[in-house]
């Protein structure tokens, strides 16, 4: 994303001078007349200088996000590993404590102690992956629906300008590039939070899988409150309403397309 962001940025930059006539980069408002050197030049680089901060401003913004939902992602995954080798880790433990191998023909009373703990402690671990993942998603979760909105917007209006300009120009790379921003935009917070979900609905499943048949009673009740409460896949949600998926990301691309080719039909019509 970055080096798109800097390609977007120099082919912004080269497209004023491909023209017949010299013109700024961005249609903008400058409190200056522009036509003349040096005025030209300073506004020239104004924007430029300008457009570059604005985005890798918004780049670290999406990254912050992104950075957030990962953490939840890689946090479920280690508890899924936690969970699967449940048995192996307990062991191990045991092993480092004792010196010798206690898992032979049955679980020894301190390895069912051991297990039990580390099961509380992925209890435990649940909760706390839940609590973040709360509190990062009412940090974000209102830009992140401001995003989709003009994502719809951006991307639509793009297609619509690459119609408008010949074709292999400098200008239609320019937007290729600056189509390929604004759909990894979105792409990144929707794909992790994609593998929230999926993460998170796999806990259930390496929860019985850690070997729990010959473990206490006390194991099997903690197993079983762990297993009822984890059946929920856990979900990320912009604004409340659109869950960050990638169902959600196909469903932003069927609109903005749906709107293309409105203005292509009204394009069309008023020409």
């Amino acid at each position: 994303m970055f080096a798109g962001c800097i390609f977007t940025c120099t082919f912004w930059a080269i497209c004023p001078f491909t023209e017949d006539v010299a013109s700024l980069p961005i249609a903008a408002w400058i409190p200056f007349k522009t036509d003349s050197s040096p005025s030209f030049e300073l506004a020239f680089a104004y924007e430029i200088i300008a457009t570059v901060i604005g985005g890798i401003t918004d780049l670290n913004a999406d990254c912050f996000m992104a950075g957030f939902i990962m953490v939840v992602c890689a946090q479920m995954k280690i508890l899924n590993d936690s969970l699967l080798n449940l048995r192996h880790f307990a062991v191990e433990e045991l092993n480092a404590e004792t010196g010798g191998n206690n898992d032979d023909d049955g679980i020894a009373e301190e390895l069912q102690k051991i297990m039990n703990r580390k099961l509380v402690e992925c209890v435990h671990h649940h909760r706390y992956i839940l609590e973040f993942a709360e509190e990062a998603n009412s940090l974000f979760t209102t830009s992140i629906l401001g995003q989709f909105a003009v994502s719809v917007i951006i991307i639509c209006t793009t297609l619509f300008e690459m119609t408008l300009v010949p074709f292999a120009s400098i200008k239609f790379i320019s937007l290729i590039l600056y189509q390929y921003c604004m759909l990894m935009e979105i792409f990144i917070v929707c794909y992790f939070g994609n593998e929230v979900i999926l993460e998170s609905s796999k806990l259930t499943k390496y929860a019985y899988h850690s070997d729990w048949r010959d473990c206490s009673q006390e194991f099997k009740r903690n197993l079983l409150f762990f297993m009822t409460r984890s059946q929920r896949a856990l979900k990320l949600y912009a604004g409340g309403f659109f869950t960050l998926s990638l169902d959600t990301y196909v469903k932003i691309l069927k609109s903005s397309w749906s709107y293309f080719v409105v203005l292509i039909q009204v394009n069309k019509d008023s020409g």
